[in-house]
């Protein structure tokens, strides 16, 4: 998926600590900090998982 992916509001929507969302992915929260500031996996098997995730989570965002 080509679309940018907004990670911050995935995982507040999940409700979920930047470490606990990590350990979904089994990478540090560092790692998920770094997704959230804008360099998010583009591509491989953790893109894939990321986009199924957004997926099948309800937005709790207000659009604007």
């Amino acid at each position: 998926m080509d679309t940018e992916l907004d990670v911050k509001a995935l995982r507040e929507d999940l409700g979920e600590s930047q470490e606990v969302f990590g350990l979904r992915f089994k990478v540090t929260q560092t790692a998920v900090l770094r997704w959230e500031k804008g360099s998010p996996p583009k591509r491989g098997l953790v893109r894939d998982r990321l986009d199924a995730l957004r997926a099948e989570t309800p937005s709790k965002q207000v659009a604007a």
